[in-house]
């Protein structure tokens, strides 16, 4: 069976966010949004880039400094990816260093951000091929949750994190951010760039809501073709 073309792909896998003024194949940056507790979001755009990109195109994921280069294996966005590429941040701070008051509570965070990233593939392998039971990944979900949320609680570090994840004035931060990376790592002559984010940084502001998406009007991303796509399957 053929491989399906980048338009089939998208046709049966995304919707596309916003009208495009480019064809598919012109794309300098795809974005691809993702509900953040949706395995179904990370497989569908794992598949995408691993079928799509270029083994030197830009991987580009958040909750990583803007940037920086990163081990794709360390950030929940690019671990399943199953070829090795080029991984950065495009994000205000690495969130432990955004959060944590403290080298010691920056290190647990972290501890807890690698915690997350073996649930999410025992997860996988459980789908695959039945290694750990459904039991066994609900008692690691419900002690992981447990341990991180008395983490945050004794610390008082709930509210930072909400506030990092949901308040205007840093979601507007972070989208500049992200930004600035998009013109640095996209353009006419460079390898199509993929860029992961959380749907409020990329999707229209919903009434009452914390969506503040980035301004795609930003002079910046004058003559980029951004298409933004998110994911059909369920969350």
């Amino acid at each position: 069976m053929a491989a399906a073309s980048l338009s089939e792909f998208i046709a049966n896998n995304y919707a596309i966010v916003y009208p495009l003024k480019h064809s598919l194949e012109e794309t300098h940056v795809f974005l691809l949004c993702e509900h953040h507790d949706s395995l179904a979001h990370r497989k569908t755009n794992t598949l995408f880039i691993d079928t799509f990109a270029d083994k030197d195109s830009p991987i580009l994921v958040e909750a990583e400094k803007a940037g920086v280069r990163i081990d794709q294996k360390t950030n929940i966005q690019s671990v399943f990816l199953s070829q090795s590429f080029n991984v950065y941040g495009w994000d205000k701070s690495r969130v432990s260093e955004a959060i944590g008051k403290t080298p010691e509570m920056v290190q647990k965070i972290e501890e807890i951000r690698q915690r997350e990233i073996s649930l999410a593939l025992k997860k996988m392998d459980m789908e695959k091929t039945g290694k750990y039971s459904l039991s066994e990944v609900q008692e690691d979900s419900s002690k992981l949750q447990s341990d991180s949320f008395a983490f945050y609680r004794e610390n008082e570090l709930l509210l930072p994190m909400i506030r990092y994840m949901n308040d205007k004035a840093v979601m507007l931060e972070r989208n500049e951010e992200m930004v600035k990376t998009i013109a640095q790592f996209s353009g006419a002559g460079k390898k199509p760039a993929f860029l992961i984010s959380g749907l409020s940084h990329l999707t229209p502001q919903i009434s009452h809501s914390s969506f503040f998406p980035i301004d795609f009007a930003d002079p910046q991303l004058a003559g980029i073709n951004v298409t933004v796509l998110y994911p059909r399957t369920p969350t």
